[in-house]
C-alpha cells in the first residue's frame, strides 16, 4: 500500500486548474462537534453565504476503499476540484472521527482548483466493529472572494452549505489472493514455510512479540 506523509495539502497543477496551496486542519474538531451558534458577519460574508455554492467534484465520484490488512494503520487518497466559477471554503467530517479522518480538514479552492487531501484509517478489526455506517464527509460553502484562509464561522449561521457523503468499502479480497498464493506454492512446490514470510510480513506487517 503506497504511503506518503503530508504536512500541508498535495495539490498538482493539470490543465485549466491553478495550483492551490495547502491550509491549516485544526479546526477538524470544532468542525466535527461544532453547533450552529449566531455570529456577527460583514455586509460580502453575508450576501456570499445566502447564495447556494455551485458544485464540487471529488475523485474518486462514488466511494472510498480501504485494502486489508485492516491491523495496522492505513491510508488512501483523494480529490477535490472546484469546477465552478466562485471562490470556496471546504471541510471534512467523518462519522468515525476517532478512527478515520482527512489531512488537510479544510481548506479555501479558487475557481478552477484542486487539492488533493489523505485520508487516514486506524488499525481495527472488521469482524467486531460495524462499519456499515462509515463515510467521508465534504462540506463546501461559498467563501468572501478576498478570504486568503478558510475560517470556520463560514459553515455556520443559516448559511448555505452542501454536503456529498461518501461511503467507506473495507476490501479484504487482496488480502484473501495474497493468503491463497501462498498456500498454494506451498503445496505445489514443498517450500517451507519459512519462505513465505516475507509475503506474511507484507500482508500481517511485523510479527508481534
Amino acid at each position: 500500500m503506497p504511503r506518503m506523509l503530508l504536512s500541508e495539502a498535495i495539490v498538482r497543477k493539470a490543465p485549466g486548474f491553478r495550483l492551490q496551496h495547502g491550509s491549516s486542519n485544526t479546526s477538524r474538531n470544532a468542525l466535527n462537534n461544532h453547533t450552529s451558534s449566531t455570529h456577527k458577519s460583514s455586509p460580502t460574508t453575508a450576501t456570499t453565504g445566502a447564495i447556494s455554492p455551485e458544485d464540487v467534484a471529488t475523485m474518486p465520484t462514488q466511494k472510498i476503499v480501504f485494502n486489508a490488512p485492516f491491523d495496522i494503520k492505513g491510508n488512501c487518497y483523494m480529490r477535490v476540484i472546484n469546477p465552478g466559477t466562485k471562490r470556496i471554503g471546504y471541510a471534512f467530517k467523518t462519522t468515525k472521527p476517532k478512527r478515520i479522518n482527512v489531512s488537510p480538514s479544510t481548506g479555501v479552492l479558487g475557481p478552477k482548483e484542486f487539492v488533493n487531501v489523505a485520508i487516514f484509517c486506524g488499525a481495527f478489526d472488521p469482524g467486531s466493529e460495524d462499519t456499515k455506517s462509515d463515510r467521508v464527509i465534504v462540506q463546501w460553502t461559498n467563501a468572501p472572494d478576498p478570504a486568503a484562509a478558510f475560517k470556520l464561522e463560514w459553515f455556520q449561521g443559516d448559511r448555505k452549505v452542501r454536503r456529498k457523503a461518501l461511503p467507506i468499502e473495507y476490501n479484504a479480497f487482496l488480502r484473501a489472493i495474497a493468503t491463497s498464493t501462498a498456500n498454494y506454492m506451498i503445496r505445489l512446490v514443498g517450500f517451507e514455510p519459512t519462505l513465505i514470510e516475507p509475503l506474511e510480513w507484507m500482508m500481517n506487517g511485523p510479527a508481534k512479540s
